[in-house]
């Protein structure tokens, strides 16, 4: 019950619901299929169509009778290409392949060491595990003897001649020191370990390693990296520097190379080093000069690359975002891009087996790609910011970018429903909260630089005018008849009139606890409060405000909301509420709002829209989740969606959405197509009770492959490879 003493109905489409205990559920959204254990519906007749053209689909399986709806949709995060998932408890850092034996060595920062044979093509098994002390983050190996890097925990020795139990040899820790990547030449390992620099240790006899020394203990090392003769570290803020190892346990240093930050990862590999970075991408070196090592090219994607593997003359690139790129090394000086592809998780990362690729993704366990089913581009459009895109407003022509660090972009529609065209940029304010367009003026804010007004009455050259900066710390503003209502981190709402944007002046305000989102529906405000739940406020006299109402928030949706977006439409108030999920509030009774649903989707929920009957849930690791609210007002589960990227903002289209995707920039996303299952898109109902049906899709227009989500009511059944589009 409320604190109005009306019951609360809540709908589950999560992963747990272990967040919010005390409430009962009426269904869970499960996880995908393919990550969670065998197919129980297949397609009799795997599709290849072309564009435009008509399709039917026959599925068979022990719970077709159960279905309620599907959704068809373009597949973006290349869930078609993946061949086997293996949950594991813990956090997976790294993935290493035993290509004689078929067994792949992860390290868990938090379980340790797990086994995992990978001999079958479409099935992964764990077969031994052990836990040592400390966190692991890499693992090497030589013979039957793996070495690992366990943070705190130092230098573990497992011994692996029986993997199915794997036995503890030995460790060696130094008191206050972290190791975080290995490298071994001959009878040497060296260990990285931030801050307290490279630590060399003598493995001459497994069973005791001995510390030999330290290098580069003031200036700090990240990466590190051994070739045939020569050691390469990432040292200090910008340096890789070369090392000869002629005596491997006292390296003499013999070259430098500075580069734009630090690299973790890197690898060397026939008189090249090929260099990760997070700031300017992968930088490739020749290193065949120890005393001169040369930058000879640089693949600059835009965004930071932060895993490598080389095998058979190609680069494979990856980061945490799940961006993934293939590169022909035939010729170093001048990489070919062969593929470049999405994946809907994030990556820690990975290691190559034949046409497989074997993937670290931290708590989403060990996957495996088939590479030859990766596309050679994305099958997604996204225009690249220098910095992660918060939000997108729109008016006839233009699009206003507003992102976290880097400022104002303004962007040039594109008729023919393309990506924009960057026009102009006007720099600041950094920690960029919200923002709203009222004429021919833009007005941002920011939790540390207070309100700028923007003139943009000249779109290729906007120009700041005005800022009010006494509050600074400002999270959230709405616009209504000349006045601006923010929501100030000093614990008021503001009213600010910009009858003169040159001049903005504060009229007016109201204390509020903690206040982080704002609404606006006719002359009132809603704002709501982690701590103290939903206000409503009667801005008729903009210089004297007034609470009409509040409904709190009862335990422990206090200790669990977060107000990331507040959205009103009609008689309902979403909220975008974190680790709570998306919290309804019924506003019929503006003197009496309460809590009507909570609805939990997979993740952390960071932002909400709704259009018409659409309701749109966006959450922190790349998921949308498309709800709809019947005439009867009952929400009914539609569709999850790959977004492949962070979603802070979102504008519905008719065939797509717009989405403001933090660090992917501005992404054009196809929508999926709907189909219920009560209804006519089933071509021959009686087929049901012999566990088969026969659907009718709409006519797929992009290339590409297309995924068929299954539901049961709000729950995820299956998910089948359906269809590919050619226009060959």
């Amino acid at each position: 019950m409320t604190g109005n003493g009306k019951a609360i109905a809540f709908i589950s489409l999560g992963l747990t619901a272990a967040t919010l205990g005390f409430l009962s559920f009426s269904g869970i959204l499960t996880p995908h299929p393919t990550l969670s254990g065998d197919r129980r519906i297949n397609l009799t007749n795997p599709v290849i169509a072309s564009p435009g053209e008509k399709i039917q689909l026959t599925l068979n399986g022990n719970t077709i009778a159960d279905l309620t709806s599907a959704a068809i949709s373009v597949d973006i995060g290349n869930r078609d290409a993946i061949s086997a998932v293996l949950k594991l408890p813990g956090n997976l850092q790294a993935v290493l392949i035993d290509h004689e034996r078929s067994l792949a060595y992860l390290a868990n920062s938090f379980t340790g060491l797990q086994i995992i044979d990978i001999s079958e093509p479409n099935r992964l098994n764990l077969i031994g595990a052990i836990e040592v002390r400390g966190r692991v983050w890499d693992i090497v190996r030589r013979g039957t003897t793996l070495y690992l890097a366990a943070a705190q925990g130092g230098l573990q020795v497992i011994d692996i001649s029986n993997p199915a139990a794997p036995a503890h040899v030995a460790e060696l820790t130094i008191p206050d020191v972290s190791f975080l990547k290995i490298a071994l030449h001959k009878n040497t390992l060296y260990a990285s370990t931030g801050w307290k620099g490279l630590q060399l240790v003598d493995i001459t006899s497994p069973s005791a390693p001995r510390h030999l020394g330290t290098l580069h203990q003031n200036d700090g090392v990240w990466g590190v990296s051994v070739g045939a003769t020569d050691l390469y570290l990432s040292a200090g803020k910008d340096t890789i520097e070369v090392l000869n190892l002629s005596d491997p346990e006292r390296p003499i240093p013999t070259g430098q190379l500075t580069i734009p930050g630090r690299c973790w990862e890197m690898r060397a590999a026939g008189g090249y080093l090929y260099l990760p970075t997070r700031k300017a991408g992968l930088i490739i070196a020749d290193v065949s000069d120890r005393r001169n090592p040369l930058e000879i090219a640089r693949i600059d994607q835009g965004v930071d690359v932060e895993t490598i593997s080389i095998r058979g003359g190609k680069a494979y690139l990856t980061n945490r975002r799940g961006e993934f790129y293939i590169y022909d090394l035939s010729n170093p000086a001048e990489p070919k891009q062969l593929k470049r592809a999405d994946l809907p998780f994030n990556v820690r990362n990975i290691d190559i087996a034949k046409n497989s690729i074997y993937v670290a993704a931290g708590v989403e366990g060990l996957i495996k790609l088939d590479l030859t089913a990766l596309p050679e581009k994305p099958l997604v459009a996204s225009l690249r910011l220098s910095s992660d895109l918060k939000q997108v407003i729109e008016d006839s022509e233009y699009f206003y970018l507003a992102t976290k660090e880097h400022g104002l972009f303004i962007a040039r529609k594109d008729d023919r429903g393309a990506l924009p065209t960057i026009i102009s940029s006007l720099p600041g304010p950094n920690r960029f909260r919200a923002m709203v367009k009222s004429g021919d003026y833009l007005y941002l804010i920011s939790s540390i630089e207070g309100l700028t007004v923007v003139d943009i009455s000249d779109r290729k050259h906007p120009v700041n005018v005005s800022s009010l900066n006494d509050p600074k710390d400002l999270q959230d503003l709405t616009f209504r008849d000349q006045h601006l209502y923010i929501a100030s981190g000093t614990g008021k709402l503001l009213a600010v009139n910009i009858a003169d944007p040159v001049d903005p002046v504060i009229v007016g305000h109201l204390k509020v606890p903690e206040p982080w989102r704002i609404a606006l529906a006719g002359n009132r405000v809603y704002v709501s409060s982690s701590k103290s739940g939903l206000h409503v406020i009667d801005i008729s006299t903009p210089s004297a405000p007034v609470e009409i109402s509040r409904c709190p928030l009862p335990w422990p949706l206090q200790e669990l909301a977060r107000s990331h977006r507040l959205v009103v439409s009609g008689e309902t108030a979403y909220l975008a509420a974190g680790e709570a999920k998306l919290i309804l509030f019924n506003i019929a009774d503006e003197n009496n709002p309460v809590i009507e649903n909570i609805i939990e989707v997979d993740d952390e929920v960071i932002s909400v829209s709704v259009k018409e009957e659409n309701i749109y849930a966006t959450s922190r690791l790349g998921k949308l989740t498309w709800l709809q609210r019947e005439k009867n007002g009952v929400i009914k589960y539609r569709a999850r969606i790959d977004t492949l990227g962070t979603t802070h903002d979102l504008i519905d289209r008719q065939d797509f959405f717009l989405l403001a995707n933090g660090v992917k920039g501005l992404t054009l996303l196809p929508k999926p197509h709907l189909i219920n299952l009560a209804d006519g898109s089933i071509v021959d109902k009686r087929s049901r009770i012999s566990s088969q049906i026969t659907l009718q899709i709409p006519p797929l227009k992009q290339v590409g492959t297309y995924n068929l989500d299954l539901y049961s009511g709000n729950q995820l059944q299956e998910f089948v490879g359906a269809v590919k589009i050619t226009d060959n």
